[in-house]
């Protein structure tokens, strides 16, 4: 037999695989083609309420409210009444209550199953996206298993060399990096596990044009590390970098998510990309609501973008993991819609906390302390600014995790399973089911 007729007839075969593969996914397999998870860690009814008050104050609905199933979502842990970020999350990942203070294993430190570990065992692509730092527990407790969430470093080790997640995309690029003078990292290992992950096949990328510039057409496996921790928030680059503009390291949480769909989509098999949410939390401990309300609004744009670039074959959930803090809408019943050339809609936002940095302390040095950071500018007293600390109930340095049920909603195949009060873990099998 000729070298061309074998040409010709291995082609042939190829392309009768390539559409059999096609139908079947298509039309024969049940199971939607692209499962999305988004985790919004700080998200509470309170809030939501108050962005959506904040994009639409004469009327309207955010993205998150129109998915079509929703229910009230219980979050809990092993061994305290609140949860951690560590256990409210790994709830949804392993579908196990956890102790506090540790992701991806139990109390007698045996390695679980997650949700990644499982959509890769049944052949699925995998991404993970987050604005936050992608060693942070929020996005550990996906790929991770540790009882020792302050090392980071061990964190990222565990991405790179254990998780096998193909599409890799956030901040924390300093656990990533060997500490020296001119890096930026904090390892004392030695290593660079950027230039490892190189060498196992990742394109690297460092700024939103880099993330762009990887071509589809070669299902990259890609880590994209855009800041050494968080990303900048949505309010401060609206005050940095007025209008579009912004700084060319920093993508948008649904430029991330749209790049993530792309490469993933291709995979025959499907995907399962997750998508952490971190910043609304980060400012949420805080007490800084103007952070937190852009937060929403950036996650919500997120999930527009997922919803436009999946197509109709894609499980979408969103699921809040506890809110913090404690935020509360109060105040004037008109002031967060009234608008006036010196005060626009968007600089009232009439929210408090009931505990956080912004309540008064109650010794007498530690008042005087906050009082002086104010006069000498290191605490930010105006309301329209986003480092602005709304008033708390209670002073502590970091806002309290709150125990209050929350809420997952979702769309797609799969979905009519959120309905009713959930417990986390029951996001868990929800998802699991559709891998």
């Amino acid at each position: 037999m000729s070298l061309r007729i074998q040409i010709t007839l291995f082609a042939v075969v190829a392309i009768f695989c390539l559409f059999a593969a096609l139908y079947v996914r298509s039309y024969v397999d049940p199971r939607p083609h692209g499962v999305i998870l988004f985790v919004a860690d700080g998200l509470n009814l309170e809030m939501l309420a108050a962005a959506r008050n904040t994009k639409f104050p004469s009327g309207g609905k955010l993205r998150m409210e129109t998915l079509g199933n929703t229910a009230f979502l219980r979050v809990s842990t092993q061994n305290y009444a609140m949860p951690d970020a560590a256990a409210a999350v790994s709830a949804i990942s392993t579908g196990r209550r956890l102790p506090n203070g540790r992701v991806g294993m139990d109390e007698k430190e045996i390695r679980l199953d997650n949700l990644v570990y499982i959509a890769e065992k049944r052949g699925r692509s995998v991404g993970l996206v987050s604005n936050g730092d992608l060693t942070h527990p929020t996005a550990a407790s996906f790929y991770a298993a540790t009882s020792d969430l302050s090392n980071r470093s061990d964190i990222a080790t565990q991405l790179v060399d254990n998780s096998g997640i193909d599409i890799i995309m956030g901040g924390g690029s300093e656990a990533f990096l060997r500490d020296t003078p001119v890096s930026g990292g904090i390892r004392e290992d030695g290593r660079n596990l950027m230039k490892e992950a190189k060498s196992k096949g990742y394109w690297l990328a460092a700024s939103a044009s880099e993330m762009d510039e990887i071509d589809v057409w070669r299902l990259p496996k890609v880590l994209a590390l855009f800041n050494e921790k968080d990303l900048f928030y949505r309010a401060d680059l609206q005050k940095w970098f007025p209008g579009k503009s912004r700084p060319a390291n920093q993508p948008r949480l649904a430029d991330m998510v749209r790049r993530a769909i792309q490469f993933l989509e291709y995979h025959v098999s499907g995907y399962f990309l997750v998508v952490n949410a971190n910043l609304i939390g980060r400012a949420a401990e805080q007490n800084e609501g103007r952070r937190a309300v852009q937060e929403v609004l950036e996650l919500d744009d997120a999930l527009k973008t997922a919803t436009a670039y999946s197509g109709k074959k894609t499980l979408i959930v969103l699921a809040s993991t506890g809110g913090i803090g404690g935020m509360t809408l109060t105040g004037s019943p008109t002031s967060a819609t009234k608008k006036t050339s010196a005060t626009p809609a968007q600089d009232a936002l009439p929210v408090a906390w009931s505990s956080g940095p912004g309540g008064i302390p109650r010794d007498e040095k530690s008042r005087s302390w906050q009082q002086r950071k104010i006069k000498m500018g290191l605490e930010q007293n105006n309301p329209s600014d986003p480092d602005h600390r709304q008033e708390a109930l209670e002073f502590s340095p970091s806002g309290y995790r709150a125990g209050g049920d929350v809420f997952v909603t979702g769309s797609g195949t799969g979905s009519s399973a959120i309905k009713g009060f959930l417990d986390g873990s029951a996001i868990f099998e929800i998802i699991k089911n559709q891998l």
